[in-house]
């Protein structure tokens, strides 16, 4: 069984794709940031109640353990007291890739109408938003016996960390307390339901940015409240790997566009072989 702190190391072994639309591309390179959604706003209506409640099970099973030692027991009957009182939420935010650029599901999910587009990014070009905004970065599980080894991990990982925060007082051990949070809540964030599977999804998953208040559009379902993670400094230009135009009827006058765009606002260097068409055959 891998550790919480081994899977939160692992990375990506390609490039990293973000579906969005002309709007939302323009944004990315014009502000320089990329939107972090509130996680309890994603497509996946269950999200983070199937992961909680995977982890519901695998605690009141460690509590039927008849060999379980007081302490132990005391941690996880303080956590469901608090989780019973408190029904757990979360306002981390996160930004979804696809390891795949050019899928059918994603140009119909995220570029409506043929306006659509899908920009790579390399592990390297998503260095500066990583560490600005200390997000975490996560690929998704969506194998059932992965995600239970998972929890398992992420449950030995909580009960460690309440033992190491008793060495630490007041502020100290809030910080502590907090650190150890995000990581919970990042690993948790990965488990997906198996018919996403196709997407082969990473996340970088944000934590409750409480210093920062939480910016809005409009979503699907209403209001959607998000945050922005920069990837760069304000000087600098944002670096891309390459980037798919969605299925278009005139793809021809869409890539002039988009080479003039980048051109104007991106650190693009050559465009040789960095735009790329859809090799979907879909007529919207």
């Amino acid at each position: 069984m891998r550790s919480i702190n081994k899977f939160l190391s692992e990375k990506p072994s390609g490039v990293l794709y973000h579906y969005t639309d002309s709007a939302g591309l323009m944004g990315i390179f014009r502000e320089k940031e990329l939107w972090a959604t509130n996680i309890n706003h994603l497509n996946d209506a269950s999200e983070l109640r199937h992961a909680m409640s995977l982890l519901l099970t695998e605690v009141e099973s460690r509590l039927r353990n008849p060999g379980l030692d007081p302490e132990s027991q005391r941690i996880w009957n303080d956590h469901l007291d608090g989780w019973r009182r408190y029904p757990p939420e979360s306002d981390s935010a996160v930004v979804s890739f696809s390891t795949n650029g050019d899928q059918l599901s994603q140009w119909r999910a995220y570029c409506p109408r043929g306006n659509g587009y899908s920009l790579g990014f390399s592990l390297a070009d998503l260095s500066y938003a990583r560490k600005a905004a200390g997000a975490l970065l996560v690929k998704c599980i969506y194998d059932q016996t992965e995600q239970r080894e998972l929890i398992c991990a992420v449950a030995d990982y909580m009960e460690a960390s309440h033992r190491r925060s008793k060495r630490f007082d007041g502020l100290g051990q809030l910080g502590f307390l907090g650190r150890t949070s995000h990581k919970v809540v990042a690993a948790m964030a990965s488990i997906k339901n198996g018919g996403f599977a196709e997407e082969g999804e990473w996340r970088l998953v944000l934590e409750e940015a409480k210093n920062t208040p939480p910016r809005f559009r409009t979503g699907r379902f209403g209001i959607l409240p998000y945050y922005g993670i920069p990837l760069c400094s304000r000087s600098e230009k944002v670096t891309f790997t390459d980037v798919y135009m969605g299925p278009h009827a005139e793809p021809g006058v869409a890539e002039r566009a988009l080479i003039l765009f980048l051109n104007a606002e991106a650190n693009a260097g050559t465009l040789q072989n960095r735009i790329k068409r859809s090799a979907t055959p879909y007529r919207y």
